[in-house]
Formats: structure tokens, sequence, C-alpha cells
């Protein structure tokens, strides 16, 4: 971070070349700009993802239902080894 070795922490944010404070500020003022609309982009993208996550709970949950049903079933049908194959 030593300036004299000609490393700024402006640099990396591309405002190291300017040269009076308008313009200073000016960039501050797009960076921020830019800033927000990308927060926002993402707040809809987490928006989305979130629900499509309780979406796919959902239907988890829909599906492991309808197995555990048809297990049950199968364990209590005729067919069922227990009843072929019954314990002593």
């Amino acid at each position: 971070m030593d300036i004299k070795k000609g490393w700024c922490w402006c640099v990396p944010f591309g405002i190291a070349g300017l040269t009076s404070p308008e313009e200073y500020d000016a960039e501050l003022e797009r960076m921020n700009a830019a800033m927000m609309a990308e927060n926002q982009a993402l707040q809809y993208d987490n928006k989305q993802l979130n629900t499509l996550i309780k979406e796919y709970e959902t239907t988890l949950e829909t599906v492991m239902g309808l197995f555990r049903q048809r297990a049950v079933r199968f364990l209590f049908s005729p067919c069922s080894p227990c009843v072929l194959f019954p314990s002593p």
C-alpha cells in the first residue's frame, strides 16, 4: 500500500487517472449507480431462486408422500412378501 512504490488503493477501481474533484465525483456517481443496478439484479435473482427452491421442496415432499403411500400399500397388500413368507 505504499504510494512511493506506485500503487494506490484507487487503481483497482479505475479512478487513478482522474484529475479533478468533479471527475472523481462523477466517476463515484457512475460506480454507485452501477452497483445499485447490480444489487437490484442480484436481489431479483435471489427472489427467483428462493421461489424455485420452495417449488422444488414442495414437489419433493409430494413425490416422497406418494412413495410412502405406495410403500405402505405394498407392505400391507396380499402380494406382500410378509404374507407370502410369514414370520414364525
